[in-house]
């Protein structure tokens, strides 16, 4: 077993190793076996975890000429500004939808040379509050591996729609394109990206995200909850009959499932008793890279609203309980009565 990559990730308060397996060490369960006891359950695969949406349908006009049809969505009990990171794919800060939010990111996307911080781009809107701060977009020459902006841009506009003006957005970018429609994050990647964004005072973390159960990963989703940062995942796109997706179905995660307008859970959601809350995402508007909005579909377009409304939730109530009450209480009921697996508490508006 060597040891390739060693860090310390600050704000988590913990140690990450990269080892690579030599010989027939192959099975993680003899490694495992292999180690003293107190490092056992601190072990696990370099899993893939990918995005959740369908391919983008029915291309729409610019998003300058149809504002109308497009304006962010707005709730009352938000006056101050709200901090969101998100994990994704890198995003095209530029598009009208986030012309009244600041956004900063960070790469951290495998084979790349650069993995963060913030170029001085503007993104700022047409009022001119200047305060947009950007990293400057990775080029294919210069990295060794293929990025997509596409997922990240939307899931970007979605929570842009939902936030006050002068809000921040914190993004870590840790997808890179599988194909030309999937985007997949290591568990390196992801714990980075993570990292990064519990060390910028984010109110939620959105991951519209889904993949295999990890004990590194479960690790710091818990220790992220004790630094009382909530994470809002996506649920997965696996259909109503598959095992549980990771991180939406671990205790400390909200785990939101999607819905089409009139409410209709999206057929291929998973489905289970870890579900939390339903909101908005069959054939959603959404920002695309080249400057228009495209119809989207998927468990990842629905965690953006359910993300901002828990952020506005926790900075009214100032209380993390409070505020999941608080999104209990503006639920729709939906299904079965009370809680169930498909619909979780309640459709969000």
């Amino acid at each position: 077993m060597e040891i390739q990559e060693a860090q310390f990730l600050p704000a988590l308060s913990q140690w990450l190793y990269k080892v690579k397996i030599t010989g027939n060490e192959d099975e993680v369960s003899y490694i495992r076996n292999s180690l003293p006891k107190n490092l056992q359950s601190q072990i696990g695969r370099n899993h893939i975890y990918l995005s959740q949406s369908e391919v983008t349908t029915n291309k729409s006009k610019p998003e300058s000429k149809r504002k109308s049809e497009a304006s962010p969505q707005k709730f009352e009990s938000c006056s101050l500004p709200l901090r969101i990171g998100m994990v994704d794919t890198h995003v095209v800060p530029t598009h009208p939808m986030l012309s009244h939010v600041s956004l900063t990111q960070a790469s951290f996307i495998v084979g790349q040379s650069q993995k963060s911080e913030h170029g001085q781009d503007s993104n700022t809107s047409s009022e001119g509050d200047g305060n947009g701060k950007v990293s400057g977009q990775p080029t294919s020459q210069e990295n060794a591996v293929a990025f997509s902006s596409d997922h990240g841009t939307a899931v970007a506009s979605l929570l842009a729609a939902s936030l006050p003006k002068s809000s921040q957005v914190f993004n870590a970018s840790v997808f890179y394109s599988r194909n030309s429609v999937s985007q997949g994050a290591t568990l390196m990647s992801l714990i980075e990206g993570l990292n990064y964004l519990a060390s910028q005072q984010v109110d939620a973390i959105n991951m519209s995200l889904a993949g295999p159960d990890n004990p590194i990963l479960a690790r710091v989703i818990k220790q992220l909850d004790k630094n009382g940062i909530q994470i809002i995942a996506a649920v997965g796109n696996a259909g109503p009959a598959s095992l549980p997706l990771y991180p939406a179905a671990y205790a400390e995660t909200l785990a939101i499932t999607a819905v089409d307008k009139s409410k209709a859970i999206y057929r291929w959601a998973n489905q289970g008793d870890y579900v939390d809350f339903a909101a908005f995402g069959v054939s959603v508007d959404a920002a695309h890279p080249n400057g228009e909005t495209v119809r989207q579909t998927g468990t990842s377009m629905a965690s953006p609203r359910a993300t901002a409304l828990y952020a506005c939730f926790l900075r009214v109530e100032k209380e993390r309980n409070a505020a999941l009450l608080g999104l209990q209480k503006l639920a729709l009921d939906a299904g079965a009565p009370g809680r169930d697996s498909v619909f979780g508490f309640g459709v969000l508006p």
